[in-house]
């Protein structure tokens, strides 16, 4: 009897060993890095729901676990800690506000928002089973609590294209480049058509909206409009050993896991860029505007050739290259105009470009010895001191332009070369009677030839270094402001002037000095959204007074709701500098806030860390800013108040109409365009068979709209008539017709 019992008793004890053991086993396995095992499940759970054609929302349900004991949690509450994913790639949400139900009363108005790695704590009350996540720009979520800590979350875009991508073997294509592009016809310049010359020019793009990289497992996620938009995309695929593929997608969708995309061995389009005498020529820039691509892959190399795989055709092609016109285009060895587009992939294209007499200039400030940039340069051309032509020039960053010793219009090698060419410049702040002179006939020279422009009297110098944690910063666009004091916080009129720093950091910037007090600001015209630098505002005469130190300092983060907003609209937001009662606006083009929902939305806005600075929503179009279409928030790093909140203005409208006078079979051709003050295109949208038009979520404002008729004349669409709109609100019952009258007379040569 005692035997069997200590039998029993050892059994027992080995059992236990063994358990605690396979415990070991499996908490090193799953957990042995201080992370939980979930995502690991999720992504086995997500690719199995993918492979069998489930629902995307199907593929969360995978089961949270985590060896991560709740312990230490106050009575009556539950501490979680949340780690969010994005699906179907599974990148972190990082800095992503979040709505969490149900919650502790105690915290619930607390503002929540996921870290760099995704992660979030919240305490939710003690005796909760599920948790609802709700997380800005994803799909509402609910999950089942268990006993863990640690809950992992795969949260699906809200809008967005996503899928996979397979190598030609069915494996996941792993690092390849993936874009959507979206086809747009755009009518351009419209206002410029006449009674006596109706015709106004269009062009057929496929613009580039998102890029990414696949994933390890072949998966990716685009950031564009998706249930709003109305357009066709293609989602295009590259791999890096040459592989390609596409998928064709129709815009509006609701955000589910597109179809897999395989790639293969592509149809290409081979573009030969060549001399006169038929030798590749290296390094030339091969575009196309209906096949972007990285300019990396636009170069030619030692064999002069580009490739476009999958080329959406017809499609338009040039090249360029140092020192060199383009002279001709070849298809198939045959002489083709310009304009002329290839049709096939079997076409063999060769585009020539033959030497073109130019030489290299430099322009520099006289005092400073800086670049000059953002200047207008034309050179009149003399042979035998009779005029022989002109070109035009502008110097890029460097202060560096190329001057051409030949009349562009006409083309190199059609004339004698000239020998005197009288170059001028024209840019604010400099004198325009200074006339520089070149000899075309000289030897070509490895370094430009530099020219100093005199400032203008009056014109006062600000000069600044650029640091980042004391380390100067080469290359960074400054802009300054100058704006009246009288003025306060909303300016009148402002100068605006903007350059690069150099090697070291360094730059100067002139203004326009002016008899009343005007108040100076410098910061970087397009730096990092994460980061900020001011030099004032200041007087005049700080300003001048010695070199400045702009230190380049870290961004906070800091909470917003924004009331009134609109589903997908190119929300950004404007910060302005505050110094006493003056407010100088600093971020040029607006900071991008994703809006994902009707209604009232939460973001996180990046702020200066150091400086008193007022925020206003606004929102941007293809060529307009509007940055005041809300109320104004004040933030203060020294007294924060938390979260600022924005009521903004609507935004958009659509307009309903028809057109009138026209048969069945000519409706077809005709094409509606609506052309806001302050731009001067707009995309083109066909009317139904029947004749009615919906011009969706257009930017209220002032415009006018455009009926024109594509395909009857050569130039391009014939404007048949223009009307002209307010926009405050919904518009229905528009009338369209084609009216001669409502176009303008042709001016007369005097311009009137």
């Amino acid at each position: 009897m005692r035997r069997g019992r200590g039998a029993r008793v050892a059994g027992i004890l080995l059992a236990g060993l063994v358990c605690v053991g396979m415990w070991k086993l499996l908490e090193r396995a799953g957990g042995g890095d201080g992370r939980s095992a979930t995502p690991t499940a999720a992504s086995i759970a997500a690719e199995r729901s993918i492979a069998s054609g489930a629902a995307a929302a199907q593929a969360h349900e995978s089961e949270a676990r985590s060896t991560d004991p709740l312990a230490r949690d106050p009575a009556g509450a539950r501490t979680l800690d949340l780690a969010l994913v994005r699906f179907p790639d599974e990148e972190p949400l990082a800095d992503v506000p979040l709505e969490i139900e149900p919650r502790l009363e105690s915290v619930a108005g607390a503002w929540l928002a996921t870290s760099d790695e995704g992660r979030v704590r919240v305490e939710v009350p003690g005796d909760a089973r599920s948790v609802g996540v709700r997380a800005e720009g994803f799909e509402p979520l609910e999950a089942a609590l268990g006993p863990e800590r640690t809950v992992s979350l795969v949260l699906t875009p809200s809008s967005g294209l996503f899928g996979r991508v397979l190598r030609p073997d069915g494996t996941p294509a792993a690092a390849a480049q993936v874009q959507v592009q979206f086809e747009e016809r755009t009518l351009q310049f419209p206002g410029g058509a006449t009674r006596s010359h109706p015709v106004a020019h269009s062009f057929l793009r496929n613009r580039v909206v998102a890029g990414a990289t696949t994933s390890e497992r072949g998966f990716y996620y685009l950031a564009c409009a998706t249930r709003t938009a109305s357009a066709s995309a293609r989602v295009r695929a590259t791999s890096s050993d040459g592989l390609a593929g596409s998928l064709a997608v129709t815009l509006p969708r609701e955000p589910s896991l597109l179809g897999d995309l395989t790639l293969a061995e592509p149809e290409k389009l081979v573009v030969r860029v060549i001399d006169p005498d038929g030798r590749p020529i290296a390094g030339a820039w091969v575009e196309s505007d209906e096949n972007p691509q990285p300019k990396e892959r636009s170069i030619t190399g030692p064999e002069g050739l580009v490739i476009f795989p999958s080329p959406n055709l017809p499609a338009s092609l040039r090249a360029s290259a140092e020192g060199r016109w383009l002279r001709e285009r070849r298809f198939d060895g045959d002489l083709v105009d310009r304009r002329t587009r290839v049709e096939s992939c079997r076409t063999r294209v060769a585009l020539v470009l033959g030497p073109a007499p130019m030489a290299r200039v430099r322009f520099v400030d006289a005092e400073t010895r800086f670049p000059i940039w953002l200047a207008h340069g034309r050179a009149t051309l003399r042979r035998n001191g009779e005029p022989a032509g002109e070109s035009e020039f502008e110097p890029d960053k460097n202060g560096e332009a190329r001057v051409l010793f030949f009349d562009p219009q006409r083309g190199p090698g059609t004339g004698d070369l000239p020998d005197l060419a009288r170059l001028s410049v024209s840019k604010e702040g400099y004198r325009r009677d200074q006339v520089f002179e070149l000899d075309p006939r000289a030897p070509p020279s490895p370094e430009p030839t530099v020219f100093a422009l005199e400032p203008v009297p009056g014109y006062a110098c600000l000069r600044g270094r650029a640091v980042r944690e004391g380390e100067p910063v080469a290359d960074l666009q400054v802009g300054l402001k100058v704006q009246l004091v009288s003025d306060g916080a909303t300016p009148g009129s402002w100068q605006y002037a903007r350059t690069f720093t150099d090697g070291q950091g360094r730059f100067a910037l002139r203004w326009k000095r002016d008899a009343a007090e005007q108040v100076v600001t410098v910061y970087p015209h397009q730096g990092k959204e994460d980061e900020f630098a001011f030099l004032g505002p200041m007087s005049e005469r700080e300003a001048v007074a010695r070199e400045h130190l702009l230190e380049i300092l870290p961004a906070v983060r800091v909470p917003a709701v924004l009331r009134g907003v609109e589903r997908e609209g190119r929300y950004c937001y404007y910060v302005s500098v505050l110094a006493g009662g003056v407010a100088v606006g600093t971020t040029v083009n607006g900071v991008p806030i994703p809006v994902h929902r009707d209604g009232e939305a939460r973001a996180t806005l990046l702020l200066p860390s150091q400086r008193r600075c007022r925020i206003t929503v606004g929102y941007r179009t293809g060529s307009a800013v509007m940055p005041d279409c809300s109320t104004p928030a004040e933030y203060d790093p020294a007294r924060p108040v938390l979260p600022l909140v924005f009521e903004v203005r609507p935004i958009f409208a659509d307009l309903r109409g028809r057109v009138a006078g026209f048969a069945a079979d000519e409706i077809r051709h005709l094409a509606i365009g609506l052309v806001l003050a302050g731009e001067d295109q707009s995309r083109l949208v066909r009317p139904e068979p029947d004749g009615s038009f919906l011009l969706a979520r257009v930017s209220r404002g002032k415009g006018d709209l455009f009926l024109v008729q594509e395909g009857a004349d050569p130039g391009g669409p014939r404007v048949l008539g223009r009307q002209h709109v307010v926009i405050d609100g919904d518009l229905e019952g528009l009338v369209l017709a084609a009216d001669p009258g409502s176009l303008p007379e042709a001016p007369d040569r005097r311009g009137r």
